[in-house]
């Protein structure tokens, strides 16, 4: 079973329960050996699940800000991650959680110019969650599709593959400079992907640079 993906530790679960209830441990006990002033987190299904076990046990006395990795950009808020973590917070300690995102409306890069500044306001992200897609992209970041930049944090993707087409992401850059960087790895459709990458695949989950992973058993490499 391995142990370590490009140099960085691999925690095993043997269920998706299981490995989001490793994220969210890891998560809490990051907290209690560190102040965190704000993390990102992507949105999906593994992560909100995550960003919930943390929030109903957040034993700390502050309230740091939460940064989605990237949002979708379009009118239905339905769709839209800072949505989705909304809810997941509500009832929690942290639902009072002030929640960093693009704005929805307008044209997509006045949105992310405005997400870029609000950025720049805020203290940097310690911690960064992701989950790894089937085609090893993360947040909006999606192999053999160039995303336009609008500054060194956020870029802009005007075709991605998945519906809507125009989103903006917080850049590889950005990601790279957080400290703790946590990749999810669920599903066993995954395991050719992610032994692509332990080969040296340059996919954006590879650009991430995880500092840890957290891998269910079925997509597992060995």
């Amino acid at each position: 079973m391995i142990t370590s993906i490009l140099g960085a530790p691999v925690t095993i679960g043997a269920t998706r329960d299981d490995v989001v209830h490793e994220v969210a441990d890891a998560v809490l006990n990051l907290s209690a050996q560190m102040h965190i002033d704000s993390f990102v987190i992507s949105g999906g299904a593994s992560t909100p699940a995550v960003l919930r076990l943390v929030a109903q046990s957040w034993r700390d006395n502050h309230t740091p800000s939460i940064i989605v990795s990237d949002e979708r950009h379009c009118d239905d808020p339905a769709e839209q991650n800072a949505e989705q973590l909304r809810a997941v917070l509500a009832g929690s300690p942290l639902a009072r959680a002030p929640i960093i995102a693009p704005p929805s409306g307008g044209d997509v890069i006045s949105a992310a110019r405005e997400w870029s500044h609000r950025l720049e306001q805020i203290e940097a992200p310690s911690l960064a969650i992701v989950s790894m897609a089937d085609d090893g992209h993360i947040a909006s970041l999606f192999p053999s599709v160039e995303a336009t930049p609008v500054s060194a944090s956020v870029v802009v993707c005007h075709a991605s593959p998945k519906p809507p087409p125009q989103r903006v992401s917080l850049s590889s850059t950005y990601l790279q400079a957080v400290q703790h960087r946590f990749a999810i790895v669920i599903g066993a459709e995954k395991s050719a992907v992610l032994s692509s990458v332990a080969k040296g695949a340059d996919l954006p989950v590879a650009r991430f640079v995880p500092t840890r992973w957290f891998v269910e058993s079925a997509a597992n490499l060995g």
